[in-house]
C-alpha cells in the first residue's frame, strides 16, 4: 500500500475542517444557554500545599547558606466568599490554611472586582 502526498494532504485537509466544524457548531450551542448569575457564591474545601523550594537552614552560616527543601503540608482548608457586582464582575476573598509538624502557613487574599464569569463555571 502507498501513500501519495496528495492523498495525505486531502485527508488532513478534511480532518481539519471537520475538526473546525465541530467547534463552530459546539461552541454556537454551548452560547444559546443563558444561566443566571448567583449574587454570592461561598467554598469551603480540603487543600494540600507543595512549596516545592528551598530555603536557607537555620542555625547555618550566612555567608554560605545550606538550602533546606521545603517538604508537603498534607493537612490544610481553603474557604472563599465572592460577591458578584454585575455578571462578569465580582470581589473575592480567599483564606487558606495548611500545617504539619514543623510549619504553619496561613494566607488570606482579597481580590480585586476584575474575575472573569465564563458561561461553563457555576
Amino acid at each position: 500500500m502507498s501513500f501519495h502526498p496528495r492523498i495525505r494532504s486531502v485527508r488532513v485537509l478534511c480532518a481539519c475542517f471537520l475538526l473546525m466544524l465541530t467547534v463552530v457548531l459546539l461552541s454556537a450551542v454551548t452560547l444559546a444557554q443563558d444561566v443566571e448569575t448567583p449574587k454570592y457564591e461561598i467554598f469551603a474545601g480540603y487543600q494540600w500545599l507543595h512549596p516545592g523550594g528551598f530555603v536557607p537552614a537555620p542555625f547555618q552560616n550566612y555567608n554560605a547558606p545550606v538550602g533546606m527543601k521545603l517538604s508537603d503540608m498534607p493537612e490544610g482548608f481553603g474557604a472563599s466568599f465572592t460577591y458578584n457586582f454585575q455578571k462578569y464582575f465580582g470581589l473575592e476573598g480567599d483564606f487558606g490554611h495548611n500545617w504539619d509538624n514543623y510549619e504553619t502557613t496561613v494566607r488570606l487574599v482579597r481580590k480585586p472586582p476584575t474575575g472573569r464569569r465564563t458561561p461553563t463555571s457555576s
